[in-house]
């Protein structure tokens, strides 16, 4: 491909994108157009100046405009003629390979890995979305959840590339209110039926994230919203069958199941008020963060790892969903207890630590 460099740093260096046609430079590609991703690449490998080379290039689209409006490059992006005079410190590549922005900052010839055939959308969109997992995955996430949500978030994009987060946020909304319907009904099926619905949710949960980060679509605002419904359908799973359960196979699963509940709210309250005091709205994976942080290795890595993994929503969605299946309902108050008193028992000793470590964001009232 081709990548010339007159020399200078990224940060003073003009990015020239070269389009053989405007529909190539228009084309989406995973929810985005071509434009709107060299773009997105060229601010993170510091380019502060863009400018698209396209043939008699006329007026970007409303959704490319709309891409670029959303990568907010600080030179902004310009579409210029072929031939069109230039500055000496100029970077030119083919607008048909995406390059990884390690590459484009360093000025190298990107090796294979590190180049994405725009005009291979379909083969293009797989490798992007599977970019989108998270270090943070737990292994039913990985094995299970991710490559079933990527390939929903990969079908979605295809047939919907104006998609927004926050419209699979509410999918998973009204996943989770059927769920707590079927719960209610008190009923064995509707037990089932529950449990399998808390695991459509949690898949579902990983599809908008997965839409952010392939579109540049990541927000404030839509990272609270994804939160408060991941906490909504949490609880609402936990009151719901532990009211089916009581119903099933007697008084004692309402004791048992209330304490889980207690349990649940109350390590959701220290975290939400831990993330209050350190001006971080949105995230709930502080505490995870933290012990990760502090022990990054040995057997205290293990050990935190694999606790942190069974007390992750998609650890205990899957196993409490097979549990339901295979008929072992009465025992999933029990492991709902266990489950939420670990967590609890994990956030109230990470409280100090992480007070300690992290202190409040300025301009953030705690």
């Amino acid at each position: 491909m081709e990548m010339r460099n007159s020399g200078g740093s990224a940060n003073g260096t003009l990015l020239l994108v070269r389009f053989h046609d405007e529909a190539a430079a228009n084309r989406r590609v995973a929810g985005m157009s071509a434009v709107g991703r060299w773009a997105a690449r060229a601010r993170e490998a510091g380019f502060g100046r863009v400018a698209i080379e396209v043939p008699d290039a006329a007026a970007w689209p409303p959704a490319t405009r709309d891409d670029l409006r959303r990568i907010g490059l600080p030179g902004g992006i310009a579409a210029v003629e072929p031939g069109a005079p230039l500055p000496v410190d100029v970077r030119v590549v083919d607008g048909r390979f995406l390059v990884d922005a390690t590459a484009l900052r360093a000025g190298e010839a990107p090796l294979a890995g590190q180049i994405i055939d725009l005009d291979q959308p379909a083969q293009a969109a797989r490798r992007i979305v599977r970019a989108t997992a998270k270090p943070s995955d737990g292994i039913v996430s990985r094995r299970i959840n991710r490559p079933v949500s990527q390939a929903i978030t990969q079908a979605l994009l295809a047939v919907a590339p104006n998609i927004r987060p926050s419209h699979m946020t509410l999918a998973v909304a009204a996943v989770a209110i059927v769920m707590v319907l079927a719960l209610m009904t008190g009923s064995p099926s509707g037990l089932i039926w529950g449990g399998v619905l808390f695991q459509v949710a949690s898949v579902l949960d990983g599809v908008d994230g997965e839409i952010a980060r392939a579109s540049y679509r990541s927000s404030q605002t839509g990272a609270v919203l994804d939160t408060r419904v991941d906490m909504l359908t949490n609880i609402g799973y936990f009151v719901g069958v532990s009211y089916a359960l009581t119903r099933i196979y007697g008084g004692h699963q309402a004791i048992v199941g209330g304490t889980a509940v207690l349990f649940a709210l109350t390590g959701l309250g220290v975290t939400a008020w831990l993330l209050k005091k350190l001006g971080r709205p949105g995230s709930f994976d502080v505490v995870k963060l933290y012990y990760r942080a502090r022990f990054p290795g040995g057997w205290q890595k293990f050990v935190t790892d694999t606790l942190v993994a069974m007390t992750s929503r998609d650890f205990f969605a899957f196993a409490l969903g097979v549990v339901i299946v295979l008929g072992f309902g009465w025992a999933v108050s029990w492991l709902l207890l266990g489950f939420t008193a670990t967590y609890l028992f994990f956030v109230l000793c990470a409280v100090p630590g992480v007070l300690r470590t992290a202190p409040p964001v300025r301009g953030i009232s705690a």
